[in-house]
């Protein structure tokens, strides 16, 4: 409860402003982009570009008519589907791309507090106690993302325990903040904040622990990050600018993968993993249609009588698994490019690692990206 109060005081602070700005590759953001592999002669769309921000690589996906599904499983068929073009992502996202999305974030958020500290006109505060207010808030945004992304956070002994120490303060500091935020005239002003030197100190402390971890990951190249939960894939792919595959994109990619026809595309067949989709999943999802044109999925999810008697003999009451089907989302992979597995879409979270690890991949509109090739060719 703690956390979620300083969460919604923080957006109170900052004036209903996310801690990140959603973007969208569309005119705006298309030119982060550049060619890493030209169109083939008579085409637009380059054949693979890269996101000079973040470093992740994306290859065409040519649209056209393709087959997707199997006779062969109980919750698929063959049908057709017509996609339009769009990119996905070669490899999943790493640990780098993740880590940099989050001090990416921290910083909108600083931003925002210096904005209203130097709108402050009606209280004059002292840059120590300026300091403070940066310090405070940029810990507490930096522990929403440890607490959504802890497999990125993997501290050292040395580096929990400095960790630890500033959460003992914690509900006195946010105590703090509360009390020093006021409204003055319908404007958000702040006064100084009451924190000790103790919990100064461990403010400080912690916040180079977390600045050094994340700058570890930020440089730590191509490990896959591997422990999505599908509020971390979604939030992810959003905050970039891209969405998730649907589950028809994500299987024609895997088909042409396995065909050897995205020749830069690595990963997706990897026995080992699943990778989430932006769909929900319904065991029948396939059967209600034979032909399907760019299609987004279900509106809800939806399990067979029979998997809801296999989860709830597994984990959980018939009831409650009922109501957790409605939230299923479609994981595919280990593989397969046919193989469909479903997993919770509600938990921001979990407390032990997935098995099978999951992970992140991107898909872009093409035709937003080609109607800017021309900045792409510049970068």
């Amino acid at each position: 409860m703690r956390l979620f109060f300083v969460v919604v005081l923080f957006c109170v602070i900052a004036e209903g402003t996310a801690v990140t700005s959603a973007r969208y590759c569309g005119a705006q953001e298309a030119s982060r982009f550049a060619v890493v592999v030209r169109p083939r002669d008579g085409e637009i769309h380059p054949q693979v570009i890269r996101d000079v921000e973040f470093g992740l690589c994306y290859e065409l996906v040519k649209g056209g008519d393709f087959r997707i599904g199997d006779n062969n499983l109980s919750d698929s068929r063959s049908i057709e589907v017509t996609l339009s073009n769009y990119y996905i992502s070669t490899t999943p996202a790493c640990e780098s791309h993740i880590a940099k999305y989050l001090v990416e974030g921290n910083a909108v958020a600083v931003a925002e507090i210096n904005r209203l500290l130097k709108a402050n006109d009606v209280v004059e505060m002292p840059d120590k106690y300026k300091e403070d207010w940066r310090d405070c808030i940029s810990l507490i945004q930096f522990h929403t993302s440890y607490a959504q992304w802890p497999a990125i956070f993997d501290f050292d002994t040395d580096s929990r325990i400095v960790y630890e120490a500033w959460l003992v303060h914690f509900i006195e500091i946010s105590d703090s903040i509360e009390m020093s935020k006021v409204n003055v005239g319908g404007n958000v002003v702040l006064n100084p904040l009451e924190i000790n030197a103790h919990q100064r100190l461990a403010v400080k402390e912690s916040l180079n622990a977390i600045r050094d971890k994340l700058a570890e990951k930020v440089a730590s190249g191509s490990r896959c990050f591997d422990q999505a939960s599908f509020y971390n894939a979604s939030e992810f792919a959003m905050e970039v600018g891209c969405r998730l595959p649907t589950e028809a994109q994500w299987e024609v990619a895997g088909r042409l993968s396995q065909q050897g026809n995205l020749g830069h595309v690595t990963g997706l067949l990897d026995e080992s993993r699943l990778e989430w989709c932006r769909d929900f999943y319904s065991y029948q999802y396939y059967n209600r249609q034979s032909k399907l044109s760019d299609p987004q999925g279900p509106t809800r999810g939806e399990l067979s009588e029979a998997q809801i008697e296999e989860q709830a003999a597994d984990s959980q009451p018939e009831f409650a698994t009922r109501m957790f089907a409605r939230n299923i989302g479609v994981l595919r992979g280990q593989g397969s490019p046919t193989k469909r597995c479903f997993a919770s879409r509600l938990s921001a979270v979990r407390a032990i690692p997935f098995d099978p690890p999951r992970v992140i991949r991107l898909v872009i509109d093409a035709d937003s990206i080609a109607e800017h090739a021309k900045h792409l060719e510049t970068k």
